[in-house]
């Protein structure tokens, strides 16, 4: 690979790891905001119901009728996670288009771009395979580390008796993730074709 090909590479490598968090957090949201994957015998029918629109930014606030307060504290954390995602898929995938338009310009060919999509696929990538290990292993462990890693207070340590936990059982967040993970595949098979398949097509709309 030449000097001038290397750039490009990096650009490549950067470009789908940016687009890969933005997918990512895409297919978080798709599962999240899906009011048909939650428990529907009442009162969780409602309450999911309440919690998609809380954290769509439809709804300002919680019922008190429905969530305790320790509920709704630990839902406005929650909500906090959510607007700090989008905030950072957004960047990224902005960031993303913008690394992807410098290597197109560039004129990376189409194994600079393979090259680069293996890269950045591979540092997006190895991180969460570790955790999926991890999961895979003692999910109940994994679903601990990771909670205590993004909320700095322990208000999502409820009773059992809690209505949150009977609707949203460790079962469900594995239903959840094991979705998340089915979409975020189908994510990166598009993103491949894609990167696959843009040198050639520019290349051709150049001549033509």
């Amino acid at each position: 690979m030449t000097k001038r090909l290397r750039p490009c590479r990096a650009c490549v490598a950067a470009a789908v790891y940016l687009l890969l968090v933005a997918c990512l957090y895409g297919c978080i949201v798709s599962v999240a905001f899906d009011v048909s994957f939650y428990e529907q015998t009442p009162p969780f029918d409602a309450m999911a119901e309440e919690i998609v629109s809380y954290l769509s930014g439809k709804l300002p606030a919680l019922s008190q009728t429905l969530f305790g307060e320790q509920e709704r504290l630990h839902m406005a954390d929650v909500l906090g996670l959510f607007r700090t995602g989008k905030t950072v898929a957004l960047g990224a995938l902005a960031l993303g288009i913008l690394f992807l338009a410098r290597a197109l310009f560039a004129r990376g060919d189409a194994h600079t771009f393979a090259t680069g999509f293996a890269m950045g696929f591979a540092l997006f990538a190895l991180p969460f395979l570790a955790m999926g290990v991890f999961a895979a292993v003692d999910f109940t462990a994994w679903f601990t580390a990771m909670h205590r890693l993004v909320f700095r207070n322990e208000l999502w340590l409820f009773d059992g008796s809690s209505p949150l936990i009977q609707m949203m059982p460790e079962s469900f967040f594995a239903g959840a993730v094991g979705r998340i993970c089915a979409r975020f595949a189908v994510c990166a098979a598009v993103l491949c074709a894609l990167f696959w398949l843009l040198p050639s097509t520019v290349a051709r709309l150049k001549k033509g």
